[in-house]
């Protein structure tokens, strides 16, 4: 992967804490409930993380790798071992995110009387990766983590200019739970048990709904990250009656991804 050509697929984007407001519902008037008690897993398409469930926290592991720029653009550590940190990028590394008792705070809510004006998932901006996981200037494949080169002046580019990167979201169809045994995987919703239908939880029959959630741009610029997704409560193309988008919403949730799989501003 050449990134002289453009900024690489896989530098992805890292969220802060998901506390602050992972999901807000507001109701006409201006009441807001904020649920944050967000449950959140990676999952990855690298070849060594395929079966890996890959554990991940607002504390998680970063390491700086950039010989000029320190105090931002750390690199995420994916391993499966350690925690790594709320992330996800438009190839490999995607984030889910779920909300567990989600579905009896809002009925407790649409039970005395209120009702549902808007649901945001909010996807606080922490940082974005200059290096990504990976082999940088290595002369074969990486089997957890991408290709890419450090030199050729594209380095300069990626200090220079901060992306406005986007986030999009599908709702998922199949429960999960952050487990480091059971967790999901890039195959599995639960690991060594149930099996996406398609690597990824992409397939939209039976992973996944097929109607997107987004484009939410989550950058420096705009660090809020407030994702529009009340049609995942109100909308019967995500359940046909709203017991089950209330289930939905708790047991499955969000699988979350980086919209730019390649960014021409970096063009050289």
């Amino acid at each position: 992967m050449n990134a002289t050509n453009g900024r690489l697929a896989g530098f992805l984007l890292l969220l802060g804490v998901l506390g602050c407001g992972g999901l807000a519902a507001a109701e006409p008037g201006g009441e807001t409930l904020t649920l944050n008690s967000a449950q959140c897993a990676g999952i990855s398409g690298f070849r060594a993380h395929w079966n890996q469930p890959i554990p991940v926290a607002e504390n998680g592991e970063r390491v700086v790798r950039d010989a000029v720029i320190k105090d931002r653009g750390q690199t995420a550590v994916w391993d499966g071992v350690q925690p790594g940190p709320l992330a996800f990028d438009a190839v490999h590394r995607q984030l889910l995110i779920r909300f567990p008792g989600a579905a009896e705070k809002i009925a407790e809510m649409l039970a005395a009387g209120k009702a549902i004006e808007k649901v945001e998932l909010v996807l606080p901006y922490l940082d974005e990766e200059l290096w990504p996981t990976g082999s940088g200037g290595a002369d074969y494949p990486c089997a957890d983590g991408y290709r890419y080169r450090m030199n050729w002046d594209c380095d300069k580019l990626y200090r220079a200019q901060r992306p406005n990167w986007h986030a999009i979201a599908w709702l998922l169809r199949k429960p999960w739970l952050a487990d480091a045994t059971l967790g999901p995987t890039f195959n599995a919703a639960v690991n060594g048990a149930i099996c996406w239908k398609r690597f990824g939880a992409s397939d939209t029959a039976e992973d996944r709904f097929p109607t997107p959630f987004g484009p939410t741009e989550v950058s420096s610029y705009q660090p809020d990250g407030r994702m529009d997704v009340t049609a995942a409560l109100t909308d019967a193309v995500f359940g046909a009656t709203l017991a089950d988008r209330l289930r939905t919403l708790a047991d499955c949730g969000f699988v979350v991804v980086k919209e730019e799989v390649y960014d021409a501003r970096y063009f050289q």
